[in-house]
Parts: C-alpha cells; structure tokens; sequence
C-alpha cells in the first residue's frame, strides 16, 4: 500500500462514526454495527479509487468496527465527565 491510501484509510474509524450518526435514528440498534461494516468497506473502497490499488475487504470491515468502538468511548467518556462534573458540584 502506498501513503497515500493509508491516510486516508486512517480516517474510516472518524467517519464511520459521523455517518452512522446521521442515519441511526432510522435504523434498529442492532443494525448500527453491521451499516459500520459496510461503510468501512465503502469508505475502504472510495479512498483506494483514485490510487488504483486493490483494497482489503478485512481491513474496512476492522476499521468500520474500530469507528463504532471510538463511537462508544467517547460516549462513555463524556458520560464519566458529567458525572464527575455533577459529583464534583455536590462535593
């Protein structure tokens, strides 16, 4: 693989996360992991267009995965700030 494409390959797990969130509310909660698979590989697939290089259906469907994983740490992480924040307000 050449720089290019791995650059942007590095920005799936960002986008995924963005582009699920934009349609998740039409969509049941067992289905956002599996519309991340798909994006990943999509995404995997728009990025190798312009450099021409064969692309590695694995690696989207891992780098869609990793998006939902950041998705949720972050979900998680902000849940644990507010209520620090909350707690710390009491304290």
């Amino acid at each position: 693989m050449i720089p290019e494409v791995l650059s942007l390959e590095a920005l799936i797990p960002l986008a995924v996360p963005v582009l699920v969130a934009q349609i998740k509310h039409r969509l049941p909660t067992w289905a956002i992991p599996v519309i991340a698979i798909v994006c990943g590989v999509l995404l995997q697939l728009v990025a190798a267009i312009p450099v021409d290089v064969d692309i590695n259906p694995l690696l989207g469907v891992l780098l869609g995965l990793a998006g939902v994983g950041l998705r949720e740490v972050s979900k998680v992480a902000v849940r644990w700030l507010v209520q620090q924040q909350i707690g710390g307000a009491d304290g």
